[in-house]
């Protein structure tokens, strides 16, 4: 049976753009909004605009790529995620952030590499966040730097996910971002998931803590 997994889970991708989506919603552009839904599924938890997917997939206009993006929301295909801004004005002009229904899927409809362990990793987390109900955006500072997720604004945690820390110049870049995003956010903690490593990072602007991600995922939510 497990040979014939990606096959099956094929099908179910199939079954579900074009009885639940495209027959549903009347899509007339069908190869179009298939070839948006691939590129979603192959370049999950990127930061795309509306404009610049349609000029790359070839749509006349931008408004068609939001419309089809809620459709594949609404079929509970992917997820998107705005940037967190204070100005609801600026939230609703910011670049998504996409994220698919379940990581098996995704690798059984797109080409899958070693680099997107880092990129199942962070969908596990988003799709674990959302199991919870948690109200989530990504967020940048003002000099760029990313958290991946800001949880629950009212009371912010930052949280960034990592595969792997080992290397050093990506250790420094996941936590000085983190510490960006802290600083600039008031706030004096940070988590960053990991695939197993644990730890804590004292900083000027608070502590970040290490976990596994499992570790995360089987603990009791708390934000911070």
């Amino acid at each position: 049976m497990k040979t014939h997994e990606p096959e099956v889970l094929k099908r179910v991708y199939d079954d579900i753009i074009y009885r639940d989506l495209i027959v549903r919603f009347g899509i007339r552009n069908v190869n179009g909004f298939k070839n948006l839904a691939h590129y979603f599924f192959t370049n999950f938890t990127s930061e795309a605009g509306y404009l610049p997917l349609a000029k790359l997939l070839g749509f006349h206009s931008a408004t068609s790529i939001k419309e089809y993006l809620n459709i594949l929301c609404e079929g509970y295909l992917v997820f998107e995620l705005a940037r967190y801004d204070f100005s609801l004005k600026r939230q609703y002009a910011s670049n998504r952030k996409v994220y698919v229904v379940d990581n098996g899927l995704r690798n059984a409809v797109s080409f899958r590499t070693s680099s997107d362990k880092g990129r199942l990793l962070e969908n596990m987390v988003l799709l674990e966040l959302k199991r919870r109900g948690a109200d989530v955006w990504y967020y940048k500072s003002r000099n760029n730097l990313e958290t991946d997720f800001l949880i629950n604004p009212g009371n912010p945690l930052l949280m960034q996910v990592c595969y792997d820390m080992s290397d050093p110049l990506t250790r420094g870049r996941e936590i000085n971002s983190l510490k960006a995003c802290m600083k600039e956010l008031k706030r004096n903690a940070g988590l960053i998931l990991t695939y197993n490593e644990t730890g804590e990072v004292s900083t000027d602007d608070g502590t970040i803590t290490m976990m596994p991600a499992w570790k995360w995922a089987v603990g009791t939510f708390k934000n911070q």
